[in-house]
């Protein structure tokens, strides 16, 4: 949020944006403006990765229908995916609370499904979800990765205590 100054008449103006933040933004438009201006293979890759993500969910969701014995066909499932990633894209709250869970009540119930068969695809949607973040960290600290690692890679400097320690 931009701190605002009073001018002379008594309105409110913004603050211009620091020179740290316009530096940011400009280096972030930098990054996307490359990739656009790649070679084709390297789109084609990537585009070929998003397709291969997109149909990784859609398995996961399949499955999960399938797990839970839930009667929708490959449409409805289809359908259900794409729903999820829009009230997913969508930030409602911070860190999108229960945002998940009551998409997916709301979706059930469009469906004329019972509402308890959403908490129960959402929640069975999660626990796929611990499950491979569990594998990601085993493999991470089977190559030896740690936190200082990340924070390597990222260029962040570890937190400092009041004492600059």
């Amino acid at each position: 949020m931009a701190a605002r100054t009073a001018d002379p008449r008594g309105a409110r103006a913004a603050r211009a944006p620091s020179r740290r933040g316009l530096g940011r933004g400009i280096d972030f438009l930098h990054t996307v403006s490359s990739f656009f201006q790649a070679s084709p293979g390297f789109l084609v890759v990537a585009l070929a990765l998003s397709v291969l993500a997109i149909s990784a969910s859609f398995a996961r969701s399949v499955l999960t229908a399938r797990f839970l014995h839930l009667p929708l066909g490959v449409g409805q499932v289809a359908l259900l995916l794409a729903f999820s990633l829009v009230v997913l894209a969508i930030p409602f709250l911070p860190g999108a609370l229960g945002i998940y869970e009551g998409g997916m009540v709301g979706f059930f119930r469009l469906l004329g499904r019972p509402p308890t068969e959403g908490i129960a695809y959402a929640m069975a949607v999660h626990g796929v979800e611990l499950v491979v973040a569990a594998v990601g960290l085993a493999f991470l600290v089977h190559l030896g990765v740690g936190l200082a690692t990340v924070e390597a890679v990222a260029g962040v400097s570890p937190p400092t205590d009041a004492a600059g320690t």
